[in-house]
């Protein structure tokens, strides 16, 4: 196997504008659920200094099966909070101009227009450029926090596509 075959399969080509579309969905529909079900909202989290020994209420349960759902319940709430602090960590490994592109938008949720106008004095064209970049970077970013989720979406290799339908064919 060639060193570029090689590349390849570790490093699959990544389709930029379908990766924007995952993390913008990820953002928009995910996000907010797992910020719910942890009780850890970036909105507060970004602007302030993360609080640790937050007081929590404790839990009793009555029986064997209260406590294997709480268990349940717990660790769905744990995984959560991970992937909301993985967001969080993500976003500050990106560039700062990513940043004011992510909290501002998918965060905060201002409109693109006052991004583009207020917060970073561009046109309109240059601001998409800039927010799909934004939006692959922290893909990139996120993906290096070991988190459950891979927001690429890969482009199909042609090469690939021919040997499946070969094989498929014998």
């Amino acid at each position: 196997m060639a060193i570029d075959e090689e590349l390849d399969t570790l490093f699959p080509e990544v389709d930029p504008v379908k990766t924007a579309a995952s993390v913008t969905a990820f953002f928009r529909f995910r996000l907010k659920r797992f910020e719910l079900m942890s009780d850890y909202h970036l909105r507060n989290t970004l602007r302030s200094p993360v609080v640790d020994g937050m007081p929590r209420s404790q839990s009793f349960s009555n029986g064997i099966e209260d406590a294997i759902v709480s268990e349940m319940a717990d660790k769905h709430v744990e995984s959560a909070h991970k992937i909301v602090r993985s967001v969080a960590v993500a976003i500050t490994k990106c560039s700062v101009h990513s940043q004011r592109i992510l909290i501002g938008r998918f965060i905060l949720h201002q409109s693109d227009v006052h991004i583009y106008n207020d917060v970073l004095n561009c046109d309109r064209s240059e601001y998409y450029r800039k927010r799909q970049a934004a939006l692959n970077e922290f893909a990139d970013a996120f993906q290096a926090q070991r988190t459950y989720y891979d927001l690429h979406v890969y482009e199909k290799n042609e090469t690939n596509v021919r040997q499946n339908r070969d094989e498929t064919a014998t």
